[in-house]
């Protein structure tokens, strides 16, 4: 990740780490579901915390691309 903001880089290994329990969480549906409930909720802290971390970073003259 090239953003150098702890926070950020904290909330993307948390994002990482829960998306790859997931493998793990094969011994029954509950613990699957209850893992990807988690891997969900850390993208969403990760999608919050950087967002946050670019609305207070961002250059107001820079182009915007909305593809």
């Amino acid at each position: 990740m090239l953003i150098d903001d702890p926070a950020v880089h904290a909330s993307a290994d948390t994002m990482v780490t829960a998306t790859f329990a997931m493998r793990d969480a094969y011994d029954s549906a509950e613990e699957l579901t209850a893992a990807r409930e988690t891997a969900l909720a850390a993208h969403d802290g990760f999608i919050a915390i950087a967002g946050s971390y670019y609305r207070r970073n961002a250059d107001p003259t820079a182009p915007v691309n909305h593809q």
